[in-house]
């Protein structure tokens, strides 16, 4: 049976492990932080919306999942349902850093808590950390080429009560004029998540009456009848904006056969109020598929890179585009 390692317990690897053990891989999961998908994330304070067709994919994995969620949720409990629900598909999971890893011909030796063991196929899932960029690097004796884009505004996330009851669905806006976007997500009994995007170079609100002051300027106006009347539970939880980077590996020759890199390891493009979930089930779709059909991992990846540097392009016009709008 051939064995696979994943490195990184998020969204992208935990289901890149399903369909690597539904092939007939012994599969292997590394994370260094314990309890892994347990363990809540920066990002994980935030609402996320899911597109209906990014959630049907996902629950099409994972059938168990279709009873607890839906295209509004909280990103911690979404991802402590993924780790629940995808661990029997795990063979064995490491918490130990890795020290070094070595691609000879076919197989892959990974160094970690003072063993060495053998792997036919690792997959980096470990976001923007890339944490095999540096060995596939020396493996090439070529530094990985990154593009980079602009960084994205910060995001403010407060936990609210006493929320308006007359709109109970998601509220999703982006203000032309203040640069300013806002989700909302109603959790029932008149508590939910308000999530805020600042524009770049701009410090979110940390406090709920800097909030609703901003939703007042809003030409949409239903985010502040949802919440003018709300009062804060907690502390607002800041997540920085990050800048849009993507690994342009067909600018390199000689990279390890059974090398995949996936999800933001590969490429990181703006959240947007967390529709990147649309990229990483499209590249678990690219796993799936060439497994079901044979493929190599060199044919993989290369479907996997062609397929980011489409979504680059597409995120850097948007992003050029939105500048050009505000200037």
């Amino acid at each position: 049976m051939p064995k696979a390692l994943v490195i990184g317990a998020g969204p992208a690897g935990m289901l890149a492990a399903v369909q690597l053990k539904r092939s007939g891989f012994e599969t292997d999961l590394a994370d260094p932080s314990p309890g892994s998908g347990l363990r809540t994330r920066p990002q994980s304070g935030h609402v996320h919306l899911l597109q209906p067709a990014t959630l049907a994919l996902i629950t099409r994995w994972l059938p168990q999942l279709s009873a607890h969620t839906n295209p509004q949720l909280c990103r911690t409990t979404f991802d402590q349902l993924l780790w629940t629900l995808s661990l029997q598909y795990i063979d064995s999971v490491h918490t130990a850093r890795i020290k070094s890893v070595i691609f000879r011909g076919n197989k892959v030796l990974v160094h970690a808590a003072g063993q060495i063991k053998e792997y036919n196929l690792l997959i980096d899932a470990s976001g923007a950390a890339r944490a095999t960029a540096g060995s596939v690097a020396r493996q090439c004796n070529t530094a990985l080429p990154l593009d980079s884009g602009p960084a994205s505004g910060d995001y403010a996330t407060l936990k609210l009560t006493n929320l308006s009851e007359e709109t109970r669905q998601i509220i999703a806006v982006r203000d032309n004029d203040s640069g300013y976007g806002a989700l909302l997500q109603h959790a029932g009994n008149g508590r939910g998540l308000l999530t805020l995007q600042a524009p770049v170079e701009e410090r979110p609100p940390e406090d709920l009456t800097t909030a609703l002051r901003v939703l007042r300027g809003f030409a949409d106006a239903r985010p502040w009848a949802a919440c003018h009347k709300s009062r804060a539970l907690g502390r607002t939880v800041i997540f920085r904006g990050r800048p849009a980077t993507r690994l342009a590996l067909e600018q390199v020759t000689d990279l390890p056969a059974n090398w995949l890199p996936m999800g933001d390891c590969l490429l990181t493009t703006q959240p947007y109020l967390g529709q990147g979930f649309e990229q990483l089930t499209e590249h678990v779709v690219l796993l799936e598929q060439g497994l079901a059909e044979g493929r190599s991992c060199r044919q993989i990846r290369n479907q996997l890179v062609h397929r980011a540097r489409q979504r680059w392009w597409n995120a850097t016009w948007r992003d050029a585009m939105q500048a050009c709008a505000l200037s």
